[in-house]
């Protein structure tokens, strides 16, 4: 178990969030001014950025604050108050914002994708991909493969379940928080901070827009009817990175959420698995991402998952004892 012996100012999750935000301000407001002029709507890019930042932002805070309100108020009562480990509003405030608050600061990361992948002028990955997925699979484009498993209910849930990582993601954060004591939240938010920034990194060193545009004319049916579909699409399309197919971060958080769940939160853990297992079955069967994507998304969150822990103790000045760990 790992048992916290001392306490730093900063907790290592925001220290890895605010210094990866800070370093890459710093990084774009040196170099962005000067390569401005060789990237086309450099502007307009610039623009979408600020204010998708903005929109984003505004909307984690409030989902946070919110949060935090309703536990303010059930936590008066007593089975309420029994479960959770935060027991006074000042303490769900403060460890809400302490737990979700670096998300909005990694929000400047994630919204400069773009700047950075315009600056290196590097060309699409897609080809290469393409040739690497069909390599493992003997000659055979498994996205095109899936095709044949295509169902009206089937699509309609695959988009449901991808739909539902965003809230997933977020709420298993909220979730452990209030019920783990602080080392292991810490651990979780740790582990998804880090692969969030090295993932950023992937978008930027591998740009692609993955099957589902590379490919699109090579596909004999259409994915896209439904409500949730397009809800999810119009998403996409206004908060996401155009670029941002390798490695695939819905893989990646979602194996976290996964181990996290089967770490600290039992109860849960049989749900997860479901969820979690298929959104990761939904990115390729909705031809966001290649099986290469897939493949290197569980890489970085082994990566991540098992470094969290051996750098909090480095950090904090943990050590290992031999005592028991209650899960909920």
């Amino acid at each position: 178990m790992l048992v916290l012996t001392q306490t730093r100012r900063f907790m290592l999750h925001e220290v890895v969030a605010y210094g990866a935000a800070a370093l890459n301000l710093l990084a774009l407001a040196i170099l962005f001014p000067r390569a401005a002029g060789a990237i086309p709507d450099a502007d307009r890019l610039l623009l979408r950025a600020l204010t998708n930042l903005g929109n984003l932002a505004a909307v984690q805070l409030l989902t946070c604050l919110g949060i935090a309100l309703v536990l303010s108020l059930l936590v008066r009562w007593a089975p309420v108050r029994e479960r959770i480990v935060l027991k006074s509003p000042k303490e769900i405030f403060s460890t809400l914002l302490r737990a979700a608050g670096p998300l909005l600061i990694l929000l400047t990361v994630h919204q400069s994708v773009p700047l950075w992948q315009h600056m290196t002028g590097w060309p699409d990955a897609d080809p290469a991909l393409i040739r690497i997925d069909e390599a493992m699979f003997f000659g055979v484009n498994p996205i095109i493969w899936m095709e044949r498993l295509v169902y009206p209910w089937l699509t309609q849930y695959m988009w449901a379940v991808y739909l539902a990582w965003f809230v997933a993601f977020q709420g298993t954060i909220y979730l452990l928080a209030s019920l783990r004591p602080r080392h292991q939240w810490q651990d979780m938010v740790c582990g998804t901070m880090m692969t969030l920034v090295l993932g950023y990194i992937g978008y930027v060193l591998v740009p692609a827009v993955g099957p589902i545009h590379a490919m699109k004319g090579q596909f004999t049916l259409d994915l896209m009817g439904g409500p949730v579909g397009q809800v999810t699409v119009g998403i996409v399309d206004k908060f996401g990175v155009w670029r941002d197919a390798f490695p695939s971060l819905h893989v990646a958080v979602s194996m976290l959420l996964l181990l996290y769940a089967w770490r600290y939160l039992r109860r849960f853990a049989v749900p997860y698995t479901v969820l979690c297992v298929s959104i990761i079955i939904s990115t390729m069967y909705l031809r966001w991402h290649y099986v290469i994507d897939v493949v290197a998304g569980i890489a970085l969150t082994t990566l991540c998952f098992w470094a969290s822990p051996h750098l909090i103790r480095w950090w904090e000045g943990a050590e290992e004892r031999p005592v028991r760990e209650t899960v909920a």
